[in-house]
């Protein structure tokens, strides 16, 4: 399974969508956007959601 920054790399490629775009659209810098694809720590929740309401993602969470 892909981690949560991947997919959302993914989706942004999906779209065609810049780096620079989504991180406007999502009212972040370019660099948190990175951090968040790449894994990185450090980053606010709110930026992650902010990110996937931009790409038209609802992020949901499911018991296992």
């Amino acid at each position: 399974m892909l981690d949560l920054g991947a997919q959302l790399a993914a989706r942004r490629r999906e779209l065609g969508i810049l780096q620079q775009q989504l991180a406007d659209a999502a009212g972040i810098s370019r660099s948190t956007l990175h951090t968040i694809e790449h894994g990185g720590t450090g980053v606010r929740w709110e930026k992650v959601v902010a990110v996937a309401d931009a790409l038209g993602l609802e992020m949901t969470f499911t018991q296992r």
